[in-house]
């Protein structure tokens, strides 16, 4: 049982309600400098157009939207680097605070992600958007009428899942705007050499069921996963590197062995062996190498990848409901105990096993002993896994008996260097998972109910390259916490952050620093005219929210179509 400490601290929230707040972790109040702190102001916004935030002296904050409210503007936030234009069209390589982003204002998207040198956006439409690399600085349409819902982005790639369930793969540079439709080559060319109702669709080697489809990718450096509504999991290799560590949990694909717009094209399988299993000794030193260890032997080169995703043998019939890659590692939550599984490279402990566990790759979906970090009789469940570059992190809910309230705790686990473990430390390698502070066993009275209830995460994203941003469902505040060598957790600093910390709502007054300054608090409202990047409306009163996204050394705060039309 929890009990209450210390006085309740009424706060009137963005939507106009009052409640009472109180985190409590353990049994104990947590500190008052948890608490969000709310700046309601109508004044517009001291900046004007869509350009880099000036610096010192500070900025008003932005005016709350309660959710019934009318969003009048949708401008969109970012942060970080800005090395390729990614985030606008300010000259400026990096931003140290939060600024107007003109390439993901004035729209609400189904979806965004952001890589080092590319990005992409999905528009209320469902069509695809991309810029950077050879696509040119502005937004450019690259796939149309296939209704997409959600993207996953790679170094070389990008991956659209639609809401019938399939999914395309796009090049990260192909300038060239694809409408998909059918072609009599895709029509009749069989399944496992990619036919079907596109060259640019990814299939499923064998077949899917009836009435299964794609629900959610996740792509690594040079593996995507993919569930079906059945509970399956499938892999695709990106590149011929793509099981470098073991992490697509299977070893043979399909190459294609002629020119794939033959009217006859073939295919070979292959077998892409895991590079400590080519050559066990490749860390070894020159002076200890044994000389006849030979070298490592490259997999089949210059031959295209058939388009094909591959169900992993070893995770058949259990049931999963979540799968996450990060670089070289791949995570799967099980919908009957809310386990999860892992595999792929663990120099860093990223793979979450334990610090009994020394070795470098995992080739078999193994479990975290998650449980370990509770009393003996705590049921304890994994709701969530979050995860990027080296990084991962694990929402739990347990409870210590049936009638007690659930506790929601966040644990991370892998390279810690940069304080992305969020435990105040700053661990290069950490096997065992940790508890996040800050952010973990805290609870909110609900006036409501008239009772206890846990604080849980609104939304949680993981960059590629070390920094965490996350809100959370009382108040939708915004936290980051890890690497800042870019201002990527928009503090107008480069040091690091080794716990979740508040994003600030605008810049610090120059010579002065107030822990009372606005904190970001995501907004959410509807949107009268709901249009695509096209202008063509396309919804009319519809909920909108702003939703953060962490990208390649950025960060960015756009306005999402909730629930995905």
């Amino acid at each position: 049982m929890f009990r209450l400490a210390g006085r309740a601290l009424p706060r009137r929230w963005p939507g106009g309600t009052r409640t009472t707040l109180v985190l409590v972790a353990g049994g104990a109040l947590v500190s008052a400098s948890l608490l969000p702190d709310y700046v309601h102001n109508d004044a517009k916004p001291a900046w004007g157009g869509e350009t880099e935030r000036p610096g010192p002296p500070g900025l008003q904050p932005r005016a709350d939207i309660s959710p019934e409210e009318t969003v009048q503007e949708l401008k969109a936030y970012a942060w970080g680097s800005n090395s390729y234009k990614l985030l606008g069209e300010s000259g400026t390589e990096v931003w140290r605070f939060p600024t107007p982003a003109s390439r993901l204002s004035g729209v609400a998207l189904r979806d965004v992600a952001l890589h080092e040198t590319h990005a992409v956006a999905v528009d209320a439409a469902g069509d695809v958007y991309q810029w950077g690399s050879q696509l040119g600085d502005a937004p450019s349409c690259t796939l149309k009428g296939k209704a997409i819902v959600r993207v996953a982005i790679s170094p070389s790639n990008v991956f659209a899942l639609s809401a019938s369930g399939k999914i395309y793969d796009l090049s990260a540079s192909q300038p060239v705007t694809l409408e998909l439709e059918e072609s009599w080559l895709s029509r009749w060319t069989p399944t496992f050499l990619g036919g079907g109702n596109s060259k640019n669709e990814l299939r499923a080697d064998g077949g899917l069921t009836r009435a299964e489809k794609f629900i959610s990718v996740s792509a690594g450096r040079d593996h995507l996963l993919a569930v079906t509504s059945k509970g399956r999991v499938f892999v695709h290799p990106i590149t011929l590197n793509a099981n470098s560590h073991g992490q697509l949990g299977t070893r043979k694909i399909r190459v294609l062995d002629s020119d794939p717009t033959l009217s006859k094209p073939s295919a070979v399988q292959v077998e892409l062996v895991p590079k400590i299993q080519q050559d066990p000794v490749a860390n070894w030193t020159r002076s200890s190498r044994p000389s006849d260890s030979g070298d490592i032997t490259p997999p089949p080169e210059n031959r295209p990848l058939a388009k094909l995703l591959y169900e992993i043998p070893a995770l058949k019939g259990i049931g999963i409901a979540q799968a996450v890659a990060n670089d070289r590692s791949s995570y799967a939550l099980t919908k009957e105990n809310g386990g999860v599984l892992t595999w792929g490279a663990n120099e860093f402990g990223q793979l979450g096993l334990g610090s009994t566990t020394t070795l470098s790759c995992v080739f078999v979906p193994t479990e975290i002993p998650l449980s370990r970090a509770f009393p003996s009789g705590t049921s304890v469940r994994c709701t969530d896994v979050a995860a990027g570059g080296d990084i991962a992190y694990f929402t739990t809910e347990s409870v210590t008996d049936p009638h007690s309230t659930p506790v929601i705790d966040i644990f991370a686990c892998g390279m810690g260097q940069y304080g992305a473990l969020g435990n105040g430390l700053h661990s290069q390698a950490q096997g065992t998972p940790v508890k996040v502070k800050n952010i973990s066993g805290n609870m909110t009275f609900n006036e409501m109910r008239g009772a206890l209830e846990a604080i849980r995460p609104q939304s949680f994203s993981v960059s590629p390259t070390g920094h965490a941003l996350l809100s959370l469902s009382s108040g939708r505040n915004l936290l980051t916490w890890g690497q800042n060598s870019t201002y990527q957790l928009g503090n107008g600093k480069r040091s690091s952050i080794a716990q979740p910390s508040y994003v600030r709502d605008f810049s610090p007054v120059s010579g002065a620093e107030d822990d009372n300054q606005g904190r970001m608090a995501l907004r959410e409202g509807r949107l009268k005219v709901l249009r695509d990047m096209g202008g063509r409306v396309y919804g009319r009163n519809v909920k909108v929210q702003e939703w953060p996204v962490a990208g390649w050394n950025s960060s960015v705060v756009y306005w999402r179509a909730h629930p995905a039309t």
